[in-house]
């Protein structure tokens, strides 16, 4: 998810992410209009089959399915 988003998108928008010297492509799932103080909340979602570029900088997270 990314927050505090300005610029005005739409779901099914295609957007390239950059850090650092790396670059992954994604699609908004949705967006959330959080108004003029806390900017637009955007989930988006990779494309293509090639792993997350960054993916050892993101913290761990445990699932637990029961």
């Amino acid at each position: 998810m990314l927050s505090k988003i300005t610029t005005q998108l739409r779901c099914g928008d295609l957007l390239i992410i950059e850090y650092g010297n790396r670059r992954a492509y994604y699609r908004i799932v949705w967006v959330l209009e959080s108004g003029a103080q806390g900017g637009t909340r955007v989930a988006v979602r990779k494309v293509g089959e090639r792993p997350c570029p960054w993916e050892e900088l993101l913290p761990v997270t445990e699932m637990t399915v029961s």
